[in-house]
């Protein structure tokens, strides 16, 4: 206490303890100041080493780009043939001359599937998911790590979307570029790591890590992730989901905190002392130091900013040139090179050292080295990037003295203030030899495909010469058959007409049932034919349901008598009177299900059950049989087959009707469907969508006078040269009540018409094939002569194309040998009770509005409510068609067709159904043949409007 009695001893000793807490704060400070300079110089670290790698990377991903655009053929090829070995060592060869660094290359769909992989190993689990992230995002371009359990690589991917494909294409690397730019720039004491954005733990890349140690499955410690938030920085990396990230080491942390420990200890124990003895000195020295330190920072950073702006531009220049995949040249303003990269030494057989400095001209071909220096003189006073020769292929000369092919591009660049010229060279000798031998590949099957056309329409041609020769053959056989039999069963129907009881109305009978066999059979091949040549068509007239089911009935009746079998007829109470369709057809598929049903039942019944709904009617046909297997059942509507081979030598038949009966079912909008078991029976169910319909005037009036003699008072001429068809014809129209007229031939029919006037006669049936006049010249003559009496064709042929040629020809309807009666009768009906318009409408008209007004019960106003109402639904029905048959359109067609076949039946305008019906089969065919005929329907259709149009506008100038 003596010692701080002395005031001035005091004073010492406050002084003291100032000064010791001076050089404490002083201490702590230089400590702060140390931390927060290792903090800055991770944040700079960090910053530079993000951008560097980002040149790497943009590196890479050009490329990767070029390589991809370099070979559109072999990928293409490559992404069909995943298998193809040899294409795919190609592309792995190509691709590692590109890239020092790679590993694979592989090829993915555009949902993110693999397509191939050289490297032939399972690709994995991440990969797989970053691929499939990629393939459904936006980006163009992308890069990932993946880490392995002895290794990792990152992968460059970008979509690629050439020659027909969208793709995506990614090679995968090492990461020696990455380890070599963060090891150039990791600090002294510092780590200098790179980690995937979407996981942080993760440490991919360690600059002080050799490549075999880097193995993907080191993690970030809590010290470490404790030093990375208090002393360390980080930085993204602009070309992938990558950070940076640089802190200082543990052991140089501990320095700095072991200094400012040591700075701390001297003040307690000897700086009280030191600091009184040298108080002044001391704070003298600091303000120095200070000065000093604060100069020197200022400096240090100037420099050190300078030195990694400097080390940035070069690293960038040298990383550009190395890593680029084709090779570089630096060239000067003397023509001198500069700078040279690895790929270069590669494509000119020059050590880089021999390179350098001298003159690029030593790389162009003697043939054309006298005017390179012109050309690099050009290129000096208009420096632009462009390519040179527009990217054509050029020539070079290598070390050896050969000569190869290559693309050069070049690029006007500053190099330490000095304007120079940096040259791209791709090597495109190889790719120009497989173009070369693609185009002769290409080539090649451009003359297979010319030969193997040529063989098609050649093999065409003949399939149309042999239809031809078998519609020929078909109609020929047609009239053979027919001629004969239209004399057999005429003579055997007035046989047993005339002795119903006696023994030879009996024989008669068994003739006529005989022959309207043979009938069927002809009529089915015929109806095959017209079916596998689309030209078969539909009617659609109206007519009483019920009688076409007694009709079919009766017709198996006496069948099913004679095998003792019970034939039961059900109709539903709800069945309609009249409705609208093919009767003929109809009757043919029932009678064929009944007839079937009959002879395939030795004991038991038949059934046919009727019932009706609104969209159908639907006819079932069961029978207590020998039934069917699923075997059988498959080979049922086969044409020329039945269920079992030896059905037809047990029961006969030629395995047509089922065929037909389908066939025609599906042209009048239904189907047959079957269900049958083996030995328990079968039921054949008949769908056909029949509308509502009434009876026309001609119906009810056959129906009222049907005990009657139906053709009484009716005044017919008739002209055949076959006498004893003029026999049976004139049996069965006098029979009827008929007067009747007849003529050997077309001359004689037109002297008997001339004599006894055109008033004379009601009706002409014509025979066709006639000698000295044949019937269609007969028919053109008539029309001549009395353009209102309507003749009817009666021929042997059976064939559509028949029926046409009678149209055209001015007929009103056709009928085919052998004669149906009952047919004959209503069409004569039909057309002698019909009024003939006045005066007769022309020959090419569309149109019979008399027909419709007969139809209709002569309703004027709801005929004109039909016309107008196709006036305006079809209105843009031919323009329709007409930008289908550009498009190729078949479905549309159909449907169109379809829809027009039933408008034009319904209002009587049989031309125009006809070719729709034609239209529809040949497109639900795929045929070509559809398309003119589409055409042809479309001008039909706008001439028939153009009828109705007129009509409309007479109306209105006569009610005006």
């Amino acid at each position: 206490m003596k010692l701080l009695s002395d005031p001035l001893d005091r004073l010492s000793v406050f002084a003291m303890v100032v000064v010791a807490g001076a050089m404490t704060w002083n201490a702590l400070q230089d400590h702060r100041q140390e931390l927060d300079y290792q903090r800055d110089l991770a944040t700079r670290v960090s910053a530079a080493a993000a951008r560097a790698v980002d040149l790497v990377l943009g590196d890479f991903h050009r490329g990767l780009g070029v390589f991809v655009e370099s070979q559109p053929e072999q990928l293409a090829h490559l992404a069909d043939n995943p298998g193809d070995e040899t294409i795919k060592r190609r592309v792995h060869e190509r691709v590692a001359r590109h890239f020092a660094d790679f590993r694979t290359f592989a090829l993915a769909d555009s949902d993110g599937n693999l397509l191939f992989d050289d490297s032939g190993e399972q690709t994995g689990e991440r990969c797989r998911v970053d691929l499939r992230r990629f393939a459904a995002g936006a980006e163009g371009v992308a890069t990932q790590i993946h880490p392995g359990p002895q290794h990792f690589h990152f992968d460059i991917r970008l979509r690629w979307e050439r020659a027909g494909l969208n793709s995506i294409a990614f090679a995968s690397f090492s990461p020696d570029k990455l380890v070599q730019v963060l090891a150039d720039l990791q600090p002294l004491g510092h780590r200098l790591l790179l980690m995937r954005v979407d996981d942080a733990a993760l440490i991919e890349v360690s600059a002080a890590g050799s490549r075999d140690r880097l193995n993907g499955n080191k993690h970030l410690d809590s010290g470490e992730l404790a030093r990375l938030s208090s002393y360390g920085a980080e930085a993204a990396v602009m070309g992938a989901a990558w950070r940076v990230v640089d802190f200082p080491d543990v052991s140089l942390i501990a320095g700095i905190h072991q200094k400012l420990l040591t700075r701390l200890v001297v003040p307690g124990v000897g700086g009280p002392l030191i600091l009184m003895l040298a108080l002044s000195l001391s704070r003298r020295r600091r303000a120095a130091e200070a000065g000093l330190r604060l100069a020197n920072g200022e400096l240090e950073q100037r420099v050190e900013e300078r030195t990694l702006m400097l080390a940035d531009s070069e690293l960038r220049a040298n990383r550009v040139i190395e890593s680029a995949p084709e090779a570089i040249l630096v060239v000067d303003a003397e023509g001198r090179i500069r700078r040279a990269n690895e790929r270069s030494e590669g494509l000119f057989g020059y050590p880089r050292a021999e390179l350098l400095g001298r003159s690029i001209d030593m790389l162009v071909p003697d043939a054309v080295r006298a005017g390179h220096p012109a050309m690099r003189a050009a290129y000096r006073r208009d420096p632009q990037p462009r390519p040179m020769g527009s990217r054509t292929a050029v020539t070079a000369k290598r070390a050896d003295g050969s000569i190869l092919c290559v693309e050069v591009s070049l690029a006007p660049m500053e190099f330490s203030d000095e304007m120079q010229i940096v040259v791209f060279i791709v090597d495109v000798t190889e790719r120009q030899s497989m173009e070369a031998e693609i185009k002769a590949h290409r080539d090649h099957l451009e003359d297979l495909v010319s030969q193997r056309t040529a063989e098609l329409e050649h093999a065409r041609n003949e399939a149309q010469r042999s239809a031809q020769a078998k519609s020929e053959f078909l109609a020929n056989m047609s009239h053979e058959i027919r001629t004969p039999l239209n004399a057999v069963l005429g003579l055997a129907q007035i046989g047993a007409r005339n002795d119903k009881t006696g023994r030879a109305g009996e024989t008669f009978t068994r003739i006529l049932d005989a022959g309207k066999h043979l009938l069927a059979v002809v009529n089915d091949i015929l109806d095959l034919s017209r079916l596998d040549a689309g030209r078969l068509v539909v009617e659609s007239r109206p007519f009483r349901l019920a009688t076409v089911i007694s009709d079919a009935v009766g017709f198996v009746h006496d069948a099913a008598h004679n095998k003792r079998l019970d034939i039961d007829e059900v109709l539903a109470d709800d069945l309609p009177e009249w409705v609208l369709g093919d009767v003929q057809r109809l009757r043919q598929i029932l009678i064929n299900l009944l007839s079937n049903a009959v002879k395939f039942t030795e004991r038991g019944r038949v059934r046919l059950e009727v019932t009706h709904d609104p969209e159908a009617v639907r006819f079932a046909v069961t029978d207590t049989g020998i039934g069917m297997t699923t075997q059988q059942l498959k080979r049922l509507f086969v044409p020329f087959e039945q269920a079992d081979s030896s059905m037809t030598r047990c029961y006969g038949g030629t395995g047509l009707g089922l065929a037909i009966s389908q066939n025609l079912a599906r042209l009048m909008g239904g189907d047959i469907d079957v269900r049958s078991e083996l030995g328990e029976g079968s039921v054949f169910t008949l769908r056909l969508p029949l509308a509502l319909a009434q009876p026309t005037a001609t119906q009810r009036s056959h129906t009222a006078d049907v005990d009657a003699l139906r053709l009484a008072g009716i005044r017919l001429l008739a002209a055949e040269d076959v006498e004893v068809n003029r026999l049976i014809l004139e049996d069965l129209l006098l029979h009827e009540g008929a007067q009747l007229v007849l003529a050997d031939n077309g001359q004689q029919a037109l002297e008997r018409l001339v004599e006894a006037g055109a008033a004379a006669f009601d009706m002409v049936l014509m025979d066709l094939q006639m000698p000295v006049m044949d019937g269609y010249a007969a028919t053109a003559r008539i029309r001549e002569i009395a353009p209102g009496l309507p003749v009817i064709g009666l021929t042997a042929h059976a064939l559509q194309e028949e029926r046409e040629r009678c149209l055209a020809a001015g007929m009103a309807d056709y009928l085919t040998k052998p004669i149906d009666v009952e047919r004959l009768v209503e069409v004569i009906l039909q057309q002698v009770r019909k009024p003939q318009p006045d005066p007769a409408p022309a020959a090419d008209a569309l149109l019979d509005r008399a027909a419709l007004l007969t139809s209709f019960q002569g309703r004027e106003a709801f005929v004109d409510k039909l016309l107008g109402m196709l006036q305006e639904s079809q209105a843009g029905t031919p323009q329709r068609l007409r930008q289908l048959v550009q498009q190729k359109n078949l479905d549309d067609i159909v449907f169109i067709a379809h829809s027009l076949k039933g408008m034009a039946a319904n209002l009587l305008i049989h031309r125009l159904s006809e070719l729709a019906a034609e239209t529809e089969a040949a497109a639900r065919a795929g045929s070509e043949e559809a398309f003119p005929l589409a055409e042809s329907l479309a001008e039909r259709l706008d001439s028939l409007l153009a009828e109705v149009a007129m009509h409309f506008d007479e109306d209105q100038a006569a009610s005006a």
